[in-house]
């Protein structure tokens, strides 16, 4: 199943920086099954953590080792500058630094 999501902007920077995969890697870190969640959160906080790390920005997946584009294709180094590159750009933007 497909969906899309729209996430504020305060969040942007978080989402290119894998904050949202940090977040369920803890989550399902903390998940001892004696409390109020148990396998089945724990499997759905898994589903989400592998759904953010395929998630796909546009018509490019950030996580993808090549990204092909028209005729063209990237390796990871590449794509991490222009991702640091538009970073930047945002943060001078929206008076960041």
């Amino acid at each position: 199943m497909k969906l899309t999501i729209d996430i504020p902007k305060g969040y942007e920077r978080d989402f290119i920086a894998d904050k949202f995969k940090d977040f369920f890697s803890r989550v399902i870190a903390d998940i001892n099954c004696d409390g109020m969640c148990g396998f089945y959160e724990k499997e759905i906080a898994e589903m989400f953590l592998e759904a953010f790390d395929k998630a796909i920005v546009g018509d490019v997946n950030l996580n993808a080792n090549v990204v092909p584009v028209v005729n063209m294709s990237f390796n990871e180094e590449d794509i991490q500058k222009m991702i640091q590159d538009e970073l930047n750009k945002f943060q001078i933007e929206n008076n960041l630094i």
